[in-house]
Parts: structure tokens; C-alpha cells; sequence
């Protein structure tokens, strides 16, 4: 395990986009080897207020940090949107999501990590379309997709994004689901957490590294077999993107530890329904 000289996280517990989401950013100090946090500090900037934002990700070098803003949190109608704060001056760019539009597929902000250089985010989300009274006919069989978002500049539109990947070129989208992706520092693989099962007792969480470029090229990382059912709770990467904890198992036994030559090793504390949140 690599040290780590800073964890940011916000005084509420990050949710999604129905979550209560990020009041205030701030940067946690860990201290021992047992990893426990001995203070926090403010960023710079990381005052949201009532904003409704969630799903805050850093930059490896905690220069950057990134919040997803709820769609109308800045108005009815307002869009989706990426707020980047920079934690050594206290600036804020903001980044404008696509409108959505009857009949068009909307794709949907969840969950995000950056690249090693902080210019890019790597987005998951479901791609739907938007339906209603007399909209044009829409199909989308993607399912969930991850987009990739440059974020270099000092704010504006985001636009549709870069798919990296499809949900439906590596598993079926109507029985498994993807729920957390991290891309790597290089921006060349996926490592993504897929739940699932479609009988009796055929229940899994699985944890795959998929590349980039081209999804058949993938690797299970971990796989755990949960009976009829599955509960999840928690992934989360080092610094380097090279180790890996995770919270999930069966539904009345779930399990916290990380992810070492395809064996779960426990944490503490090793029941994973314990845990409000952690960070390698």
C-alpha cells in the first residue's frame, strides 16, 4: 500500500443525483499505519452551499478536485453539470451538461475519475432516451456507457463527450449492471465493479479491467459468487489506480477488505455494512 498524504472528502456522504450530495469540500489527513484520519482541513473553494452536487473524484495530485452538479441546481431547466475546483487557488470552472431534449438519448452523470493529468474526466452514466408526449420515436441499446470529457479549459458546454465504452459490448444490459468505473492515470483501461445474475443463485459481483480501446480485451480482476442476490456498498482505487477496495457479497453478508491476487483480504471493520465511507 502506497502512503497517502491526503484524502479529500465532503461532510456529507457523496450520493447520487437523488443523494443529499457535497456541502463542503475538505482535505482529510491520515496519520499511522493504521490509516485513521487525525484532522481536516478546507479547500480552497470547497464551500458548495446548498448546490445540489455529488460524486466528488481528485486528481492523483489533489490539485483538482471535480463534483458532479445535480440537473436543475441552478434553475429549473438548467442541465447537468461539472464543477471543477482548483485547490491551490480557490478558482471554479464550470462545465454545462447537454439539455435534455424529447427524443434524443440523454446520457446521465453517476459516477467519475480522472486521468493522470487532471484534463479529463471519465464519466459513467445511462444512456436514455427522453420520452413524452408526442416525441419523436428514440432507441438506445447501450445501456450504461462511460463518456470522456476534456476539462482543460476555464469552463463552458461539454457537449456529447468521447464514448470509451459501451455497457452492451461486454455483458447483457437487461440482467447485469455496471456500478462503478475508474479509468487508469494513462487513460488506456477501465477497471470496472459488474452486478448481477439472471436465475436462482446465480448472483455475482465482479470486478473487470477492460481497455480502452478495444472492450474484448479484458481481464477479471476478482469475482465473488453471492447466492440469490447481492448487496454492494463501496469501491474505491489508490492513488495509482493499481489496488483496489471493495464493500459488497451476499445480501446479509457483506464483506470489506481489498482486492489482492484475486483474494479479498478483510478489513476492519470486516463487515461491509458498517462502513458510511473509506478511501484507500
Amino acid at each position: 500500500m502506497e502512503a497517502e498524504p491526503f484524502r479529500y472528502r465532503s461532510d456529507r456522504r457523496c450520493g447520487g443525483p437523488e443523494g443529499r450530495g457535497v456541502r463542503d469540500v475538505r482535505r482529510a489527513q491520515a496519520a499511522g499505519a493504521a490509516g485513521l484520519v487525525s484532522s481536516y482541513f478546507p479547500v480552497r473553494g470547497g464551500a458548495l452551499g446548498t448546490l445540489g452536487a455529488y460524486g466528488l473524484v481528485a486528481t492523483p495530485d489533489g490539485s483538482r478536485v471535480a463534483v458532479i452538479v445535480s440537473p436543475g441546481s441552478n434553475g429549473p431547466s438548467s442541465p447537468a453539470e461539472i464543477l471543477v475546483i482548483d485547490t491551490r487557488t480557490g478558482g471554479h470552472s464550470l462545465w454545462l451538461g447537454p439539455r435534455k431534449v424529447l427524443g434524443k438519448v440523454y446520457f446521465g452523470f453517476d459516477e467519475a475519475s480522472f486521468t493522470g493529468n487532471g484534463k479529463e474526466l471519465a464519466i459513467l452514466g445511462p444512456a436514455r432516451c427522453i420520452r413524452g408526449k408526442n416525441a419523436p420515436k428514440c432507441r438506445s441499446t447501450a445501456g450504461e456507457e462511460v463518456r470522456a470529457y476534456n476539462i482543460a479549459g476555464p469552463g463552458g458546454q461539454l457537449g456529447q463527450g468521447r464514448i470509451v465504452l459501451r455497457q452492451s459490448a461486454i455483458m447483457p444490459i437487461s440482467l447485469d449492471y455496471i456500478n462503478d468505473a475508474i479509468i487508469s492515470l494513462d487513460g488506456s483501461t477501465l477497471t470496472l465493479t459488474e452486478v448481477g445474475g439472471g436465475g436462482l443463485n446465480s448472483g455475482f459481483v465482479e470486478v473487470l479491467a477492460v481497455s480502452t480501446k478495444n472492450s474484448k480485451n479484458r481481464r477479471v480482476i476478482f469475482k465473488m459468487n453471492t447466492g440469490n442476490g447481492f448487496s454492494y456498498r463501496w469501491f474505491s482505487a489508490d492513488t495509482l489506480r493499481r489496488h483496489f477496495i471493495i464493500a459488497a457479497g451476499p445480501g446479509r453478508e457483506t464483506k470489506n477488505g481489498w482486492i489482492n491476487r484475486g483474494r479479498l483480504v478483510p478489513l476492519k471493520p470486516n463487515q461491509g455494512d458498517d462502513i458510511s465511507i473509506e478511501a484507500w
